[in-house]
């Protein structure tokens, strides 16, 4: 039985609760409300009315209980008062009333951070980047902001422009400027129009002054008008979306700090030597992270794809594959026409999604939602079209095609499986976001110059390798001055694997 003290504990969104609450009770479990001392059944049309009702008032609640809880904010938010979480720079403090309940909370500066504050702007007025600024305040060993939890406490350069683009610190209070639920009530975070966010001025938070701010933003303005780029702060920056082209780049991550391996490329005057290193460490410094051993990428791709082979490769995994492309080959026509027929309609019912996508965005809806569904639309469509191009061509395969030569195929295509991957890093890096169950762990070990990675294949079996970094090999002589210092990249020789 499931014992709860009103309906609403279950939920507040009506047609959710009343499914849920169904769901349950087809289970065979008993529901029972102890502040209504009554049990919760659905034996009757009745019953199924009763509990519509309740997930009906239920619902009209929470959004009452919104709405007070959004009319309390934007009067705090009027009188100049706290409204969220604390902002770096300034201290909340509670304010009490004379029987010593808390009236309301209100923002006093930090003297210590928001020393810091300027020291920011400073250093961006006179030309460094987020990287810089954050790798010498690291350095420096000052306060930084509380860090998303399971990263490391440090400046990295998205929270560096997340102060040179706050505009509290100019002494302006704003509220209201995202969403964080839907008219369904799921958290969904998004950004509100500039007509609707509420502006206070707030000359006691002020902590930079009107001339640093417009220095520090004019540094920006000609970096992106020198690079090309349309969003402030991101000069330079490549285009989201752009496919990578290093394999393991998103896929490998520090076991140091728990931040991402990133691909780095440096030359002398006749070559190229890309490798991996740590986020963390390119980004904040060695004090966040002291893992500066960098991973060469040719031998790190290597090692990877041979321990894929070995688990991929395996000979019951071969023959199950191999298996299943001819009994699909050999289908009857009946289970092809049926496949066909389901293929079909679900193209059918994403086109007329995207139809109406189409004709609510035209219509000034929430635009960026809408978009990002018709996004997802259009891609689930390509997959349906390239399904059915599939079928049909396995439709025009006679049935007395040669079985033998279709499995010698298929084991030489197998074969051969490193040289597709190695062909065009965007395909082979979804391939192995398919094969590995979140990302490869990369261990350093400095003294023995060698990194040993571990992960889990989505087979279900343990990864596990090393790579390593020894001085010998092909190293440029000089190591070219970069404007972030980083260690010399070292050498490779024939990876060693372990399992």
């Amino acid at each position: 039985m499931l014992i709860m003290s009103e309906e609403s504990r279950l939920g507040r969104e009506a047609i959710e609760t009343a499914y849920t609450l169904k769901q349950i009770v087809l289970a065979g479990v008993r529901v029972f409300f102890y502040l209504e001392d009554r049990e919760r059944t659905l034996d009757s049309p009745t019953d199924k009315i009763m509990l519509s009702l309740t997930a009906y008032a239920d619902e009209l609640e929470r959004e009452r209980a919104r709405q007070r809880v959004s009319d309390a904010m934007v009067r705090n938010a009027r009188r100049g008062y706290v409204t969220g979480g604390r902002c770096f720079g300034y201290d909340n403090v509670e304010v009490t009333c004379a029987d010593g309940r808390r009236s309301h909370v209100e923002r006093r500066i930090n003297t210590r951070e928001a020393e810091i504050v300027r020291e920011i702007f400073h250093r961006c007025a006179t030309g460094q980047g987020t990287k810089a600024i954050a790798k010498a305040l690291n350095a420096a060993g000052v306060p930084a902001p509380r860090p998303v939890q399971g990263r490391p406490v440090g400046w990295a350069p998205s929270s560096v422009r997340s102060v040179i683009f706050r505009r509290t610190y100019l002494g302006e209070l704003r509220y209201g400027m995202t969403r964080k639920r839907d008219k369904w009530g799921r958290r969904h975070t998004q950004k509100r129009p500039d007509n609707d966010v509420l502006v206070v001025d707030q000359p006691s938070w002020r902590i930079v002054s009107q001339a640093e701010w417009d220095a520090a933003h004019s540094r920006f303005a000609a970096a992106a008008a020198t690079c090309g780029s349309a969003t402030p702060g991101s000069a330079c920056r490549p285009r989201l979306g752009v496919a990578s082209k290093y394999l393991l780049s998103g896929l490998a991550r520090c076991a140091s700090c728990g931040g991402s391996l990133v691909a780095h490329v440096t030359s002398d005057r006749s070559r190229r030597y890309p490798y991996y290193i740590c986020s963390t460490f390119s980004n904040r410094g060695r004090t966040v992270c002291g893992n500066s051993l960098s991973l060469p990428m040719a031998d790190a791709d290597i090692a990877v794809l041979d321990r894929f082979e070995q688990i991929l490769l395996a000979p019951d995994i071969i023959n199950a594959a191999i298996a299943a492309v001819v009994a699909e080959r050999l289908a009857p026509p009946t289970a092809q026409e049926a496949k066909r027929d389901v293929l079909i309609a679900e193209l059918r019912q994403v086109e007329e999604n995207q139809r109406r996508f189409a004709a609510r965005i035209a219509a000034s809806g929430d635009i960026d939602v809408l978009a990002r569904d018709f996004q997802d639309a259009e891609r689930r469509r390509r997959l349906l079209r390239e399904q059915l191009a599939a079928l049909d061509q396995q439709s025009q395969v006679p049935s007395h095609c040669d079985i033998a030569g279709v499995e010698r195929d298929l084991r030489a295509r197998l074969k051969n499986w490193r040289g597709l991957l190695r062909g065009y890093a965007p395909n082979a890096r979804q391939v192995l976001a398919q094969l590995i169950d979140g990302r490869l762990t990369f261990t350093p070990e400095p003294e023995a110059r060698r990194y040993r990675f571990s992960g889990t294949a989505s087979l279900g079996s343990l990864v596990l390798g090393e790579v390593e970094t020894s001085a010998d090999g092909s190293v440029p002589s000089v190591w070219c001055a970069r404007r972030d210092s980083n260690p010399r990249p070292t050498g490779s020789k024939p990876v060693a694997l372990s399992s």
